[in-house]
């Protein structure tokens, strides 16, 4: 069987990195690493105990649903940044009366979630969603987490 469409296919793929990192500058090695890794998101319920924590994520094509996370609870997907890194995730959160949406995954956040995982497979994204806010870290589990968002819009 001629592997040659399928050589041509990764030569495509390769200068279409290489492209991709001469249009973005020196900063785009970084680009290129972030596109070949993965990225887990876990959004972890550190609220007081009741009632749970209702979260509905998604992106611009992918419905993750409706969820009701109790306390210690997380709700994780898995997935890569697409190639021109515009992957985007967001999440509603509902609890008691506080009702609002933030951005879980973006560009901007991914450098955020980067941490060298000796043996994960991707980058981690950790929601810790607590009473004063939304804390983000790299780590499972966490160690050093920074606030992100408040409740209020």
């Amino acid at each position: 069987m001629d592997s040659t469409p399928n050589k041509s296919l990764f030569s495509l793929f390769i200068l279409s990195l290489h492209l991709m990192t001469h249009l973005h500058g020196a900063a785009s090695s970084q680009d290129v690493k972030k596109f070949m890794k993965g990225y887990e998101v876990h959004v972890v319920n550190n609220l007081p105990s009741t009632p749970g924590l209702f979260i509905h994520c998604a992106s611009g094509n992918d419905d993750l649903g409706n969820h009701t996370l109790n306390l210690n609870e997380e709700f994780t997907w898995h997935f890569h940044m697409n190639f021109w890194q515009t992957t985007k995730y967001f999440c509603r959160f509902r609890w008691e009366n506080r009702d609002v949406a933030h951005d879980v995954f973006n560009y901007k956040l991914s450098s955020s979630c980067e941490y060298d995982h000796h043996q994960a497979e991707g980058n981690i994204c950790y929601w810790s969603v607590t009473l004063d806010g939304f804390y983000l870290g790299n780590q499972i589990p966490p160690q050093n987490v920074m606030k992100i968002y408040d409740w209020l819009p």
